[in-house]
């Protein structure tokens, strides 16, 4: 288990919500496998080989609460999409899931998972990993807090900024938690600042 506090800067007027962000975010840190620097891919367990192996597209479930329990719609090749259009497609995926309209193809596979609490509040909290999945992202609703921040004119001075926890559940027969702590820094450093993702 892997924890990491994220500061956001930044993001205002018609920007995707920072809890609608992750899925966009996560999948374009997570296309190498770190150990073996192969192509672009993402990595789950083979039960039936005993080893790690690679899928052929970054597809990303996001945990939807509904009156018939958790569904887990999958956003398929997030690493390819906008965040706008990653936001869109949630909303979109959330209102079928909880609709009971989700066809067997939008909910079955994934290759990595992101379930946000944030909403209930929840200020953070430990996911489960579903198999064979490699990872599960847990996020934790987003609060206001005043820290020193450098401005731009090098400066530093008191700001306020949102902050959120994430903690990231890895099977360690792929990723350890060395590796685990590695993206959530590439994670958070991509979420300084929110303009960056927006590009």
């Amino acid at each position: 288990m892997s924890c990491q506090q994220l500061n956001s800067q930044g993001c205002h007027g018609d920007h995707p919500e920072v809890s609608r962000l992750h899925p966009g975010g996560a999948p374009k840190r997570w296309r190498l496998h770190p150990k073996r620097g192969c192509a672009p891919r993402a990595v789950c367990w083979n039960d039936e080989k005993g080893e790690p192996a690679l899928c052929d597209s970054i597809d990303i479930s996001v945990a939807v609460a509904t009156e018939k329990g958790l569904m887990t719609p999958i956003i398929r090749n997030a690493d390819q999409k906008s965040l706008t259009a990653i936001s869109l497609e949630v909303k979109e995926l959330a209102e079928n899931a909880r609709g009971g309209k989700l066809k067997p193809d939008q909910y079955q596979g994934g290759t990595f998972s992101i379930s946000n609490l944030g909403m209930f509040p929840v200020d953070h909290f430990c996911a489960i990993i579903n198999p064979p999945q490699a990872c599960i992202l847990a996020v934790g609703q987003g609060n206001k807090v005043v820290e020193p921040v450098i401005g731009i004119d090098g400066v530093e001075k008191p700001a306020v900024i949102t902050k959120m926890s994430l903690k990231l559940s890895a099977d360690h027969r792929i990723f350890d938690g060395q590796l685990g702590s590695k993206f959530l820094s590439a994670l958070a450093s991509n979420f300084s600042d929110i303009r960056r993702l927006l590009l």
